[in-house]
């Protein structure tokens, strides 16, 4: 473990506003990558800090929320195959019963 984090890269990119859901970004990790967009000095080395953390707990997370995400995708495939065949059942005209 003394080798951890030397995957990662730091890029401080002060003058690009990034958004997302309508918020401007201070930072954050894709991948190996810290992407640090705050332009204050001090603020930056908190966020690469903050940064740092955020890609560790990815790094031991990421095979969870990969297993996570693919019994997702089985459930809704389990319910669309459900789902015809519960519409499949129910087009099917009616007999009754004398």
């Amino acid at each position: 473990m003394v080798s951890m984090g030397y995957e990662v890269e730091v890029k401080w990119l002060p003058r690009t506003p990034i958004h997302r859901h309508g918020k401007r970004l201070a930072e954050e990790v894709k991948g190996n990558i810290i992407l640090v967009y705050a332009e204050d000095e001090e603020e930056v080395l908190e966020l690469v800090r903050h940064g740092f953390a955020k890609w560790l707990l990815n790094q031991h997370t990421r095979k969870y929320r990969m297993l996570i995400n693919k019994l997702i995708e089985l459930a809704h495939a389990r319910k669309r195959k459900t789902d015809r065949s519960h519409n499949k059942t129910n087009s099917q005209p009616n007999e009754t019963i004398k």
